[in-house]
């Protein structure tokens, strides 16, 4: 393992800010795809970190000396990732941001493998990610100036292992894979509208009944986000309305994407609306928030 000496100079490379563009990057067949990962290279390891292509998909093989496994439990057979990957003949080290993973087999399956891998017939690809920087950590790539050994931080999504013939012996695909895999097709958007007065002047039911008749309006306002394939948004309001129903202003008070001509509309359809009349002036939060049914991997 890479050892960072305070008598020696070391180069820290942050990750860079990810491209608008990446979840159309990640979903095509162009190297550095899900469908085509780019193949780590030593000549390319300085300027990987740099690049704005460390936030694509790549692929290594680690030989049998570069990896070991951790035992067999109810999972399978675990990889050891407490240890980094020794890839491009100890080029570069990859430690695993997730330390889970175990590749179905049975105990006898096992055993095989294990054997195999002890005369060194076992090869093990790898499927990645540079993992993101973790502020007040070390950043996803650095190295010691002048050895030439890289450490990358990565967020691995696949393992397979591979024996002499090349042929595939057990492949993992690990929960990282499918969060991405959620994150890039996360099915049907779908809008939600949530009503609470915020002094008991009204019933929160009836509110809500009564805001449907501008449904259709704060449809037609998240269409732009509806249309798109981006991460879930929310939109929240706090509405003065007078006794007779009129809304006298609406504020916006959260919001989790920058949307502004969105929000803008949101709060145009809103302050139209005709809403319930009350002994007395009173205020009410509405929620609107744009969902998809994938992106609940996201946060599991």
């Amino acid at each position: 393992m890479m050892l960072v000496s305070s008598s020696l100079a070391v180069l820290l490379l942050g990750a860079p800010a990810v491209d608008v563009d990446e979840r159309a990057v990640l979903r095509s067949d162009r190297p550095g795809s899900l469908a085509r990962p780019e193949p780590l290279l030593e000549e390319t390891l300085p300027a990987l970190c740099r690049a704005e292509g460390a936030a694509a998909v790549y692929t290594a093989r680690i030989a049998a000396d570069g990896f070991g496994f951790d035992g067999f439990g109810d999972d399978g057979l675990a990889i050891d990732l407490a240890r980094p990957l020794l890839a491009l003949d100890g080029a570069a080290l990859l430690h695993a941001e997730d330390k889970e993973g175990a590749f179905a087999l049975t105990k006898t399956e096992a055993a095989g493998i294990v054997e195999k891998h002890a005369a060194g017939a076992l090869s093990l690809d790898v499927v990645f990610r540079i993992a993101e920087d973790d502020e007040g950590a070390l950043p996803a790539c650095f190295t010691l100036a002048g050895s030439g050994q890289w450490a990358l931080h990565v967020e691995p999504l696949a393992f397979e292992l591979i024996d002499q013939n090349q042929a595939t012996v057990a492949r993992l695909r690990t929960p990282a894979l499918a969060r991405l895999d959620a994150w890039l097709t996360p099915g049907a958007p779908k809008l939600d509208v949530t009503v609470h007065p915020l002094d008991g002047a009204v019933d929160g039911d009836r509110a809500m009944v009564a805001l449907g008749a501008v449904r259709p309006a704060l449809d037609a306002c998240l269409a732009p986000v509806a249309e798109g394939v981006r991460d879930p948004v929310a939109l929240a309001y706090v509405a003065d309305v007078s006794a007779a129903g009129k809304v006298v202003s609406v504020r916006p008070e959260l919001v989790t994407a920058d949307l502004e001509e969105v929000v803008d509309c949101v709060a145009n359809v809103l302050g139209g609306a005709e809403l319930l009349r009350a002994p007395k002036p009173y205020r009410m939060s509405v929620m609107v928030a744009v969902d998809r049914p994938g992106f609940a991997a996201l946060y599991n």
